[in-house]
């Protein structure tokens, strides 16, 4: 199960990236990546691991961050069959919430260890973590797939608002929704509804921060924050971002 011996030197490359990251959503500072390390081990951050060609994941924690040595230091994998699976690969992923924000990583460079009978990983740190918009209240972009519907009444006007989320935060939204150009948008929208694909709907006001039409037609973005809207709906917001989020993570930041 053991595998090669363990290269920490820095790997030095001259190829590009194969796609451009958005820098803001990635810490790539050496002293910030150990940071972000030190505090999901400091925390005991349930560590879930993702192995190629698995479809569930495995469970982990941080024993060591390493700045001097430029290591990490992995707890067993339960179910404990992961390391065998591991051994046969030559990369995972990890994922973890810090702060209520999804942190992860890809690790490289790993080899399986055993003390006193039980396994653990060892791995270079790894030279970028995904730790997006580390704010109060993260934003997702709904991918236009999903088509999410969006639903408003116009009270001073003979229209209904139609459409589908472009993006969601615990906060407010955005919607790309159809509206004639005879017709005015007011600074709150009431009785506004957004259908969630479980079968989940939630009702609430709309406080009008921007607004663009994108198109000579009836088509129009708008944003804006929530207001009038009740602990459960917030909850079943809250809900579904985790949702979303974790399965872009899974598709689109680092697939294993």
């Amino acid at each position: 199960m053991r595998r090669p011996a363990l290269n920490v030197a820095a790997e030095n490359s001259d190829e590009a990236p194969s796609s451009p990251r958005p820098i803001g959503d990635y810490v790539i500072d050496p002293v910030q990546v150990f940071r972000v390390l030190k505090d999901l081990q400091k925390c005991h951050a349930l560590l879930s691991v993702r192995v190629p060609g698995v479809h569930r994941a495995f469970l982990s924690s941080l024993l060591d961050v390493d700045g001097e040595e430029n290591l990490i230091v992995l707890d067993e994998l339960n179910p404990n069959r992961g390391h065998e699976l591991l051994a046969r690969r030559d990369h995972f992923v990890v994922d973890a919430l810090l702060r209520k924000v999804t942190v992860s990583f890809r690790v490289t460079n790993f080899l399986i260890g055993e003390q006193d009978g039980i396994p653990f990983l060892k791995a270079r740190i790894p030279e970028e973590i995904y730790y997006p918009q580390r704010r109060k209240s993260r934003r997702i972009t709904v991918h236009s797939a999903l088509r999410i519907p969006f639903q408003a009444n116009l009270a001073a006007e003979p229209y209904r608002l139609d459409g589908n989320l472009a993006n969601l935060s615990e906060g407010g939204l955005a919607a790309v929704v159809s509206l004639p150009l005879e017709a005015k948008l007011p600074r709150e929208l009431k009785n506004c509804y957004v259908s969630f694909p479980e079968g989940d709907v939630i009702g609430f006001s709309l406080s009008i921060r921007y607004e663009k039409r994108i198109s000579k037609e009836k088509q129009m973005i708008i944003g804006g924050s929530f207001s009038d809207i009740d602990l459960v709906d917030c909850a079943k917001i809250k809900q579904f971002l985790g949702a979303l989020e974790r399965d872009q993570l899974r598709h689109r930041v680092y697939p294993v």
